[in-house]
């Protein structure tokens, strides 16, 4: 069992890819949809996977990645793989996890 598992989000948390940098899932794109999220009930995009009940919150560096891969219309990313990572960003002068958006696409197979 993962720690993950015993606080679970309803959102991708870095540990779900793995407990070091750089490791990645690979998932494949079932929906797209907004979403209130975070404790401020924010509206952001989410990104729903088939054969993972977690959703990927967007920000916009991943947003954009997404784009850059796919196009900017989000129905053109239903059916593609992304990579996920795990990596580290600067938040409030600490490093912190962070996941992230492989920028390679990945053939389907």
């Amino acid at each position: 069992m993962r720690v993950t598992d015993l606080c679970p989000s309803p959102h991708i948390e870095a540990l779900d890819l793995g407990d070091r940098i750089g490791d990645e899932r690979v998932f494949v794109i079932a929906k797209v949809e907004k979403r209130e999220v975070g404790s401020d009930k924010v509206m952001k995009g989410v990104v729903l996977f088939k054969d993972f009940e977690r959703g990927f919150v967007l920000n916009k560096t991943n947003s954009r990645t997404i784009a850059a891969l796919f196009g900017s219309d989000c129905k053109d990313w239903i059916g593609k793989k992304i990579a996920l990572y795990r990596s580290e960003t600067a938040f409030q002068g600490k490093t912190v996890p962070c996941v992230r958006v492989r920028d390679k696409r990945i053939d389907k197979e």
